[in-house]
């Protein structure tokens, strides 16, 4: 079988990423894009080579160049494919990351809840891909304090995961602590540790007493640094 010309820009690109050659990579990438237009956009390969031309630039931080690549994808997709296309949530996942690496987290906001919409279409209200993306927007609101909708979130991630997994299942436990953070954070500490004794059995004031374990275990770490004179060098330094 006759190898393509865009097979050979594509596989010298991915062995120079591999390589960490990026703007080398980046050239035969261009060069992948131009031979994949007698594919038309029909064809999956076109818009695979504009995501990893995407990623090329990503690495080399270019992201004005990354996003005008990746949405570019994202709109073929969209024609070809339909809006609710799973690969058009996956195209918007990559969006979305560039975004949040951009600090760019308002316009990064409603594309995370079409990928939701997208995921829901497909898999429905239930699915542990679904469960997943809503604690993403979970963990996103509760970054930017934002927390009434973080809640939110969270409370509904949690029901999926209990349900799917089980109340003391990783799943849960992993959420149940993320959640009882935000609470503790918004002084609700009497939730938080109602939070963990529903979820997990354990006694009341757990969380407290998980909190002032790490609190207990920052402190330690300090006094070990002062003992050894480590910030005394900083200080010599100057």
């Amino acid at each position: 079988m006759m190898v393509t010309e865009w097979e050979k820009y594509k596989d010298s690109a991915e062995q120079l990423v591999q390589m960490g050659r990026y703007a080398e990579a980046e050239n035969f990438w261009m060069l992948a894009v131009k031979a994949s237009d007698e594919f038309g956009e029909n064809d999956p390969r076109t818009t695979y080579t504009l995501d990893r031309l995407g990623d090329c630039f990503i690495k080399q931080q270019r992201y004005a160049e990354a996003g005008q690549v990746l949405y570019m994808a994202l709109e073929i997709r969209k024609k070809v494919l339909g809006q609710t296309h799973l690969d058009v949530g996956k195209s918007l996942s990559h969006i979305v990351d560039l975004m949040q690496m951009e600090g760019k987290y308002m316009e990064a906001e409603p594309l995370q809840l079409e990928i939701l919409a997208i995921y829901e279409v497909n898999f429905g209200a239930e699915h542990p891909g679904v469960a997943t993306i809503v604690l993403n927007l979970a963990l996103f609101y509760h970054g930017l304090k934002r927390y009434n909708e973080a809640e939110l979130f969270y409370k509904r991630s949690l029901a999926i995961k209990q349900k799917l997994y089980g109340y003391r299942s990783p799943e849960v436990k992993g959420l149940t602590e993320k959640y009882a953070q935000m609470l503790q954070e918004c002084d609700r500490n009497a939730e938080a540790d109602e939070l963990f004794e529903e979820t997990q059995g354990t006694a009341s004031g757990v969380w407290r007493a998980i909190n002032a374990k790490r609190e207990e275990e920052s402190k330690s770490g300090t006094d070990k640094m002062k003992r050894s004179g480590f910030f005394e060098r900083f200080k010599k330094e100057k």
